[in-house]
């Protein structure tokens, strides 16, 4: 089963956040802060195997909650680092994986919910991110946090129990978005950000079936999967993608069959749009149509490309 990242807004979704948070304090204090009520607050909650692993929450930065204390045992002011960035800022405050994940998922999930969570800040006009990671999830190849131009406060806090080393940091929320924009190649689907919610795969997992009817599509931002095509009893790969491609998204909008199949090649990360969301957003907003039809005719211009190319 996929790991599932949403933007927590039900009551089972909120619950859930709490349970984590009970969880991660062995239910030594109470789990519901005045926080939790305002509503720009963005609560994150990751589900596995349909139970809750993760959890990550991003709250408005105010003078009195200037450190995430009530987490770890160790504090560290972000008063001072307020004062030098653009407003508004919010704080990454809670951060929480479940034990019982593999080293690489929990890895990917810890970067996963850090960037869902900027991006829907981003989104929101946000200006600024300060709070702490972990130092041991900052230098992972290519994809480091740090290409984002985060910023350290200092070498990292420790505290006499946590046998983590954490690292302050600020970010440019902007600088992190238009980063992540260019990376993506059909920009058209940006549009429809505010229902995307983010799908974890491990190895070997199916996306996405041959001869299903096709219910969602996947922005890829992390790892490599395989289109397959079933012939017969005859299993044949026919192409590789990786990130920043854009899969499935004609068979969502025509609920057409799927042609092949989708299988996680390494672990995958990956934006997925639900076609569901998808039309009652264009419902909302019907001029968005317009960006689909760039998309379709982009794909129609890369067949042709093909044919012609195979018959050069």
């Amino acid at each position: 089963m996929p790991t599932l990242i949403r933007l927590a807004t039900t009551t089972e979704e909120i619950n859930d956040v709490l349970s984590v948070r009970r969880h991660a304090l062995q239910a030594k204090r109470g789990m519901v802060d005045p926080f939790d009520l305002y509503p720009e607050t963005v609560n994150l909650v990751a589900y596995r195997d349909g139970k809750p692993v993760g959890v990550a929450r991003f709250v408005l930065f105010r003078e009195d909650h200037s450190s995430p204390e009530h987490v770890y045992d160790f504090s560290f002011d972000f008063r001072d680092a307020n004062r030098q960035l653009p407003e508004p800022t919010y704080l990454l405050d809670w951060f929480v994986i479940l034990p019982g994940l593999s080293t690489e998922a929990a890895r990917i999930l810890t970067r996963r919910l850090f960037e869902y969570g900027v991006l829907l800040l981003a989104r929101r006009q946000a200006k600024s991110l300060m709070g702490l990671f972990p130092a041991d999830r900052l230098a992972e190849g290519k994809n480091d946090l740090e290409s984002f131009n985060i910023h350290r406060i200092s070498e990292g806090v420790q505290g006499e129990g946590n046998q983590r080393k954490m690292i302050p940091f600020t970010l440019s929320l902007q600088d992190y978005y238009l980063k992540w924009v260019a990376q993506i190649r059909d920009r058209e689907i940006l549009r429809f950000q505010d229902v995307f919610f983010v799908t974890l795969y491990e190895p070997g997992e199916i996306m996405f079936y041959q001869g299903d009817k096709g219910s969602t599509a996947f922005l890829l931002q992390e790892g490599v999967v395989e289109v397959v095509l079933q012939k017969e009893n005859e299993i044949i790969p026919i192409a590789e993608l990786s990130e920043s491609q854009l899969v499935g998204e004609i068979a969502m909008i025509t609920q057409e069959v799927r042609t092949a199949s989708l299988i996680a090649k390494t672990t995958v990360s990956c934006i997925t749009i639900e076609r569901q969301s998808f039309l009652q957003t264009l419902e909302r907003s019907p001029h968005l149509s317009m960006d689909i039809f760039k998309i379709f005719s982009k794909r129609i211009s890369e067949a042709n490309r093909r044919i012609v190319q195979g018959h050069a």
